[in-house]
This record gives C-alpha cells, sequence and structure tokens, in this order.
C-alpha cells in the first residue's frame, strides 16, 4: 500500500509537471508571433485602390477623397488618446508644411470625441485637413484594426505603402519621396 500511494504521488507530480511544461511551451510560441493584430492594420489594402470617402473636416469644410485628381495623398488615421499618435503628430505637420504643394494630407479620427479631437490639433499646431469618421466606415473600408496607421496614395489612387505606428520623420520622408517622384 506504501509502494501504491508513492506511484500516484509521482504520476500526480510527473503529469502536472507536464501540463506546466506544454502551457509554458505554447504560452511562449505564442509571444513569439512574427506579428500583432494592431500590425496588420490595412495590409490587405496596399496594391488596391484606395476606398473613396468623404467626411466634415473639423473646419466646417467637406473633403472628397474623390475630389483629389493628380496629387498624391497620405491618410492618417489617430485619436487623441493614442500614445503613438502623438509622438507622430508634429511630424506629420511638419511634413504637411513641406510637401503641401506636392502632396494633400487628411487626418481621420477614429473613436474619439470632436471637442478631444480639436484639442489635440490644437495642442500640435496641425493645420492641414482633419476630421472624424463619425460612423466607421472609412476605418472599415480601410481595414484599420489599430492605430495610428498612415496610408500612402499615388496620384492614380492606389495604395502604395501603408505604416502601422509612430512614424518617424525620415520614414515619412522616404515614402513621400516614393509618391512624388
Amino acid at each position: 500500500m506504501f509502494i501504491n500511494r508513492s506511484y500516484k504521488k509521482i504520476f500526480v507530480i510527473t503529469t502536472v509537471s507536464i501540463c506546466i511544461l506544454l502551457m509554458s511551451l505554447l504560452f511562449g510560441i505564442g509571444l513569439c508571433n512574427e506579428s500583432s493584430v494592431t500590425s496588420r492594420s490595412g495590409i490587405t489594402r496596399v496594391g488596391n485602390t484606395a476606398p473613396p470617402f468623404n467626411m466634415t473636416l473639423f473646419s466646417g469644410h467637406e473633403f472628397d477623397l474623390l475630389d483629389i485628381n493628380g496629387k498624391p495623398v497620405v491618410v492618417n488615421f489617430w485619436a487623441s488618446w493614442c500614445a503613438p499618435c502623438k509622438q507622430e503628430a508634429l511630424i506629420l505637420q511638419e511634413m504637411w508644411k513641406t510637401y503641401q504643394d506636392k502632396v494633400e494630407f487628411v487626418g481621420v479620427a477614429i473613436q474619439d470625441s470632436e471637442t478631444d479631437s480639436i484639442n489635440h490639433l490644437r495642442e500640435f499646431a496641425i493645420t492641414y485637413p482633419n476630421g472624424a469618421d463619425t460612423t466607421g466606415s472609412i476605418t472599415i473600408d480601410y481595414g484599420v484594426i489599430g492605430i495610428p496607421v498612415t496610408f500612402f496614395i499615388t496620384e492614380e489612387g492606389i495604395i502604395k505603402q501603408r505604416w502601422v505606428g509612430a512614424i518617424r520623420k525620415e520614414d515619412m520622408v522616404k515614402r513621400i519621396n516614393e509618391l512624388i517622384n
């Protein structure tokens, strides 16, 4: 009877240890996944025609992507509560000032209140056109599942590239130059 209890104890300890080892292995594999869901934001749109959209800008004017003829467009999805969006805000404004005669810029605020969005624009002195995706339809059409994400659209209306996360100045310059050259 003593030997039987010892075997049961060893069996239970071994079984529990194997389960813990397997769970740790699966957890480790999950952590090593090459890309997060957010990193795939808009990936299926690259190489395709940019979905047309229109929205009311915070300035009260209307923006319609179809009205942009013969000029590349940079579309940035953002929100005031998004820390990486704040990191890239000044870069986007600087790029707008530098390239506004060659490239149209538009910001699309998502999942944000109008007051918070306007405060964000004021805080960073953003002057390029910005509006809110009040229905979520623009966000869905562009496949946005995480922000910030920036789309680079050719003058022919094709999404050439996209950038997920806060974009650095050198990366923005490179992508804009690829659009205009």
